[in-house]
């Protein structure tokens, strides 16, 4: 079963990324305030990578491969449908 935690993250993850996608290319004091400290914070990567370790250390290897393949993979996809959002 998929942990809360992870789903969590994830969704947490995707939505920082589809956000960076809209703001790509701004510039100014507040783009940067957003994108590097807001968003920054809000993305969770540190999660992630204690996330797969520990899904790994519980033997849960195919899991945690998958976790982020998926991750990545939904992160890239949400910057990209945000560029001509923004």
């Amino acid at each position: 079963a998929t942990s809360p935690a992870l789903v969590g993250t994830f969704v947490v993850n995707v939505v920082a990324s589809l956000v960076l996608g809209i703001l790509h290319g701004r510039s100014g004091v507040a783009a940067e305030a957003v994108t590097v400290g807001l968003l920054g914070a809000a993305s969770t990567w540190s999660t992630v990578a204690s996330e797969v370790r520990s899904l790994w250390y519980h033997g849960r290897s195919a899991t945690a491969a998958s976790y982020v393949a998926a991750t990545l993979s939904a992160g890239v996809v949400a910057a990209w449908l945000g560029l001509p959002l923004g």
